[in-house]
């Protein structure tokens, strides 16, 4: 009993290893997906900044001007189309990176120690 115990003890203490070299690979992962996601905040806050209301109809006059009614048309169609896949890419990547988030800073779970004795007095009947 006590070969058994021991091996256990070190398969335990080899997978805690591992999942805390996994989790530092995350984050710095994490990390880099963040970074990217930083930039595309920037940019697109300031382009808000920017397209005040009297700049958006002005542009959009002489757009309509030089280039004529069907083309106008397909180009602010493909331009509130990318605006839609912009603003749903960075809702998807604050739920990737949230999620991501708390994996990595998961501090109580199943390996740490304790765990079963919490979860067993928390489930033992009265």
């Amino acid at each position: 009993m006590s070969g058994s115990g021991d091996s256990l003890a070190r398969r335990r203490v080899l997978l805690i290893a591992r999942s805390g070299v996994q989790r530092q690979l995350l984050a710095t992962r994490l990390g880099d997906i963040t970074g990217g996601f930083d930039r595309l905040d920037r940019g697109l806050d300031s382009l808000a900044r920017l397209a005040s209301p009297p700049l958006v109809v002005g542009g959009a006059a002489l757009l309509l001007f030089i280039l004529g009614r069907n083309r106008t048309r397909r180009i602010v169609a493909g331009g509130l189309a990318l605006a839609m896949a912009t603003r749903r890419a960075q809702a998807t990547g604050s739920l990737i990176a949230y999620l991501l988030a708390r994996v990595v800073n998961r501090s109580a779970g199943p390996h740490s120690p304790g765990y079963r004795r919490d979860r067993e007095e928390r489930t033992r009947p009265t």
